[in-house]
Formats: C-alpha cells, sequence, structure tokens
C-alpha cells in the first residue's frame, strides 16, 4: 500500500482564520476566569496546590515540546529524550537539592531568580540588576519563537484559504497571541508580587493550560496509533528505511550534554525557577512532584514515538514539515473539531510560555532593574 497521505488532497479539514482568531479568544477568555476563580477561592487554591504546583512545573513543555520535539525526532530519532530526560532524573533523584533551593529561596523571600542570586551576595542590587538585563536579552528570542510557532500553527490549520473567501481580512495570528499575553500578564503580573505573594490566579490558569496541552498530545497520539493499522508496515519493517535510526545507540556527548543543559534548565531559566521556587507554598509540594511532573514528562516523551513513525511514513516526500506532524494527522481526519483541538493544543504549549516569561522578567525590571536605577538617580542628585 502507497502511504496514503502523500497526496495534499487529505489535508482537508482546515478551518477560516476569523473561526481560528475566535477559538484564540475564547480560550484567553477561559484562562482569564481561571485565573480570577483562584484569586476569589484562595482556600480551593490552597488544597489543591500540589496538584496544581506539579502540574505548572509542565511550562517546560511549550510550543518546542508540541511541535517541535515530533520534529527534531524526525529527524534525528532519539535527539529529543534528553530534553525530557534531565528534568525527570533531577525530580526523581534530586529532591533534596530542591527542597534546599526553595527553602533558602522563601527565607530570603526572593521574587525572581535576579533577586534569589543578588540575595546570596549580600543583596546586591548592581548583581540582581545584571542578572535581570542578562534574562530578558536571553528570553526574547525564546518568546519570539513561542510567536513564531502559534503562528506556524495557525497559518497550517488555516491552509491556502483566500482572501475573498474570508472576507479579505487575515488577521496575524503572532500579533494577536502578543496582545491578548500583554493584556493577560498586565492583570495577572507584578502587581501581585509585592514581597512574597503567590500569583495565584496565574498558577491556576497555567495548571489547566498543561492539561490541555497533554490533552490534545495524548489524542493526537491515538490517532497515530489509530492511523498506523490501517498502513501496511511490512516494506518499512522489511528494509528497515524509518526503524533503522531508531535501532542505533543513542548515547554520545550530544545527547549527554543536551540532558546536563536540560537538568540545569528546569532550574535556572526564569520562568522555570520562578514556578519552582517563587511559587512553593509548603512541603506538600514538593512531596507530590516529584512523582507527578516525571510522570507528565514520561507520557509526553512516549508520545512523540507513534506520531512520528506515523508521520513520517504518511508524510514523507510530500513536502509536510515535521514540525507540523502534529497539526497535519488532525487535518487528514474527519473531523474539524479534532483540528481545533490540536492548533488548541499548540497554542496553549505557546502561551502558558509566554505568560510565565512576560511575568517573570516584568518583575524582575520593576523589581531588579527600575529600583537599581531609581536608586542611582537619587544618589546622584543628593
Amino acid at each position: 500500500m502507497q502511504p496514503v497521505a502523500k497526496s495534499p488532497s487529505l489535508m482537508i479539514n482546515m478551518i477560516s482564520q476569523p473561526v481560528l482568531l475566535l477559538l484564540a479568544l475564547s480560550y484567553v477568555m477561559v484562562l482569564v476566569l481561571v485565573a480570577l476563580w483562584a484569586e476569589r477561592h484562595p482556600e480551593w487554591h490552597s488544597r489543591l496546590h500540589p496538584f496544581i504546583y506539579s502540574l505548572t512545573l509542565a511550562v517546560y513543555c511549550s510550543s518546542w515540546t508540541y511541535f517541535g520535539a515530533v520534529g527534531t525526532a524526525a529527524r534525528g530519532a532519539w535527539a529529543y529524550l534528553p530534553i525530557y530526560l534531565g528534568p525527570i532524573l533531577l525530580f526523581v533523584f534530586g529532591t533534596p537539592l530542591l527542597q534546599k533551593l526553595v527553602c533558602v529561596g522563601g527565607r530570603q523571600k526572593t521574587t525572581s531568580i535576579a533577586d534569589f542570586i543578588g540575595s546570596r551576595y549580600g543583596k546586591r542590587q548592581a548583581l540582581a540588576a545584571l542578572v535581570a538585563i542578562v534574562a530578558v536579552v536571553g528570553s526574547m528570542p525564546y518568546i519570539a519563537l513561542q510567536l513564531k510557532a502559534v503562528s506556524l500553527a495557525w497559518d497550517t490549520v488555516a491552509g491556502t484559504i483566500s482572501s475573498e473567501q474570508i472576507g479579505g481580512y487575515q488577521p496575524d495570528g503572532a500579533l494577536i497571541t502578543a496582545i491578548l499575553l500583554a493584556v493577560f500578564s498586565m492583570v495577572f503580573g507584578t502587581r501581585h508580587l509585592e514581597g512574597r505573594e503567590r500569583n495565584r490566579g496565574m498558577m491556576g490558569a497555567l495548571a489547566i493550560e498543561s492539561v490541555v496541552k497533554l490533552v490534545a498530545f495524548i489524542a493526537i497520539g491515538i490517532l497515530a496509533l489509530v492511523i498506523a493499522t490501517d498502513i501496511d508496515t511490512t516494506e518499512i519493517i522489511a528494509g528497515k528505511t524509518l526503524l533503522e535510526p531508531w535501532l542505533e545507540n543513542p548515547v554520545d556527548a550530544r545527547f549527554v550534554t543536551t540532558g546536563l543543559l536540560a537538568t540545569l534548565a528546569i532550574i535556572c531559566l526564569p520562568r522555570q525557577f520562578h514556578v519552582t521556587v517563587v511559587e512553593f507554598q509548603d512541603d506538600r509540594d514538593l512531596r507530590m512532584a516529584p512523582w507527578l511532573f516525571p510522570f507528565y514528562l514520561l507520557i509526553v516523551s512516549a508520545v512523540v514515538l507513534p506520531i512520528t513513525l506515523v508521520g513520517q511514513q504518511l508524510f514523507s516526500g510530500s513536502g509536510v514539515a515535521p514540525d507540523t506532524y502534529v497539526l497535519n494527522l488532525f487535518m487528514s481526519g474527519s473531523s474539524s473539531y479534532l483540528t481545533a483541538l490540536a492548533f488548541i493544543g499548540g497554542f496553549s504549549a505557546a502561551t502558558g510560555m509566554v505568560i510565565v516569561a512576560a511575568v517573570t522578567l516584568s518583575i524582575m525590571v520593576t523589581w531588579d532593574v527600575m529600583s537599581d536605577f531609581r536608586h542611582s538617580v537619587i544618589l546622584l542628585f543628593r
């Protein structure tokens, strides 16, 4: 049997740009409502905080996970795995280190990684400001990458629908996403973090986002397995054209280095430090997170495999980019609702990272850079 998806006619479940805009607006509105509910019901938030804390750690799984992990696996087989293996090992075997980190952060009432580093060297505001500037410069390309991923998903799902078909209006997905997330960050941002006050609204919204993107990703994996039952795999297994890279030993210097960097990133990235240390509440959090968060990453890592293998068989040679397999699998199905679910999953993966990064960077700029600048001006004119 020839790979049926090599025909572009299968990719028919496209969604018009205005409908995608409505989906994005509706999704952000749901996040706002969840955040408001969490703000107004602190007793429920406190009761559910261990689950919320563990799920918000999954902000680590950005659009790179949702789109790029499959693309990386399609190009380099197990090359995607150390990105998840590093954090899994840290949370499973490095709990004492995490306990020490959150204990020091709580004692010093740190509000960001810049404040934490500055506090470790005698509350040096200049050092904290320097760390904040480096974090801002380093995070901007990553935020831009998330917006680019949303734009890619937007264009892929909308396809080649002409402007005449949608009334001549084609919204810019990246611009709209940036505006929506800027508004969310302003509403649930720096106004909450005076001293050591937690951001219940943002944490509640991030927990929902983690569930949404995981459900969407699992649904894509299930669809890939269903499609696999209709594919003749005899030729693939005999020739090992797709399986050969997966049968090689993946452990090399690059694999180990990537794993070590991922291990450090889970606590050193500004957004990860924020959800891990700043939003830590009590010991219940670190009793649940060391098993729930690794389990989350294990599910993601496992789901990448069927999506990649089926995507390679269906779309190899068709011009479909590996990073869009997760969208094109649903688009080649028979339901526009599944296509919408795939889009919302990718939108959620990107927006979760951008929200935390924007809030975290705004906190650092407000309390570490601007306060230091204000103090320098006062000393200059005194």
